[in-house]
């Protein structure tokens, strides 16, 4: 295996994009080039399963301008419309990318690249870091909270280690198992929940030990049915290691909140449970119109109390960290289920399937970001442009064959 001049170059630039620039305005950057190589080359990128799928939520974004909250804050309307339009601006552009360089770029190589970039960058951020961190939370607030290119790079290298058919060609190198072992110990010192779920999750189904059907769901809830009983009876052994207390409350945090235990500490140790807790009050009480439509752009939620996160001071939020809840409230059942729709149609792309390797990868890395999406926001957060980006790349590579490198 052997990188690409381009690939090095282009990689390099961006992760440095990614790193340095906000996020909105690589959504103005990835319009532009969509609406460049429409006008200047006649080709046909979108077959039909890819062309409903981004024409449904295109179709809605439009829509939803005309569904707009009672006195919003422009500011608010106009987050709304970049992060409900960054799903398909940020999956297309990374499409593009792939399908018009397919001889000077392979998204495997992006891909290690890429994560090789975010290892070093997060390497050298801690051995550098002159803060005495006092907690977990604060280490991770100063060095970075998660990488889910860290993730798709670390998945990609256990399918070489192990031989798998994704590339064509073994793949004999020490300097891989040293970059494997960097980047295992850069992913733990994320000290992220989701990234180590996210791990296992997208490992199973990249491996084909999982897949879209029903006996995977089952076996899938039976596991966390399984895994929630095991938290629960942890739960009543109070243990000091914060690490393991984190582990412990993955539940609590973000589905459990008991409304008699309203009180400020509760709520910040249990915030996205508690903002996900509003958000359906709201929604079991709105009408009908508003449960189908949801209650518009610019929407925020009352939080019913004054709650100090970080450095600001709340009364209401216009996003959440639930990415579903997010959708579910300011677009409505619709907008839900268009989203839905959209993974769908992506999913089963008949070309995209017909090369199983390529499906797999393709399958494991929309599972790790629709999963980050509960926790973090996923494709409604622009933290997670870069992911987003690659899978529209690994999307772009449907056409090739079963040998890319």
């Amino acid at each position: 295996m052997k990188f690409r001049k381009f690939e090095i170059l282009f990689s390099l630039f961006l992760f440095i994009t990614y790193k340095f620039l906000p996020a909105e305005i690589i959504w103005a950057v990835a319009l532009l080039y969509i609406i460049f190589v429409y006008l200047t080359k006649p080709i046909k990128v979108l077959n039909s399963s890819m062309g409903i799928g981004i024409g449904v939520w295109i179709i809605y974004i439009s829509f939803s301008l005309f569904n707009i909250s009672q006195s919003p804050k422009l500011n608010d309307i106009l987050r709304d419309i970049f992060l409900l339009s960054s799903v398909p601006i940020f999956f297309f552009f990374g499409s593009l990318l792939q399908s018009l360089n397919k001889r000077n770029l392979s998204n495997y190589h992006l891909i290690l690249l890429l994560s090789f970039y975010s290892v070093i960058f997060h390497l050298y951020n801690i051995f550098n870091a002159s803060i005495s961190f006092v907690s977990i939370d604060d280490f991770r607030f100063e060095l970075g909270r998660s990488s889910l290119i860290e993730v798709f790079g670390f998945c990609l290298m256990l399918i070489i280690i192990l031989r798998r058919p994704i590339f064509g060609q073994d793949f004999k190198n020490i300097y891989l198992y040293i970059a494997i072992f960097f980047l295992t110990i850069s992913i733990v010192f994320y000290f992220s929940r989701t990234m180590y779920i996210s791990i296992i999750v997208m490992t199973l189904f990249s491996f084909g030990i999982l897949k879209i059907n029903l006996k995977s769901v089952l076996i899938f809830f039976s596991l966390l049915l399984i895994f929630y009983n095991i938290i629960e009876e942890v739960n009543s052994f109070n243990f000091k290691n914060e690490l393991l207390t984190k582990f412990t409350k993955i539940y609590s945090e973000l589905f459990s909140y008991k409304v008699h235990q309203f009180d400020f500490r509760d709520i910040n140790t249990k915030w996205r449970s508690y903002e996900t807790f509003k958000a359906l009050e709201l929604f079991s009480n709105s009408s009908w119109i508003e449960k189908f439509l949801g209650h518009g752009l610019g929407y925020r939620l009352r939080l019913d109390t004054s709650i100090q996160l970080g450095q600001f001071e709340y009364q209401s939020i216009p996003t959440f960290h639930n990415g579903f809840i997010y959708v579910l409230l300011k677009f409505g059942v619709l907008g839900l289920f268009l989203f839905i729709l959209f993974i769908q149609k992506l999913i089963n792309n008949k070309k995209l399937k017909n090369n199983i390797n390529t499906h797999r990868f393709f399958l494991g890395m929309t599972i790790a970001i629709l999963f980050a999406t509960i926790s973090s926001g996923g494709f409604f957060n622009p933290a997670f442009s870069l992911s987003i980006i690659t899978l529209g790349s690994q999307f772009g590579q449907r056409n090739l064959s079963k040998t890319y490198v």
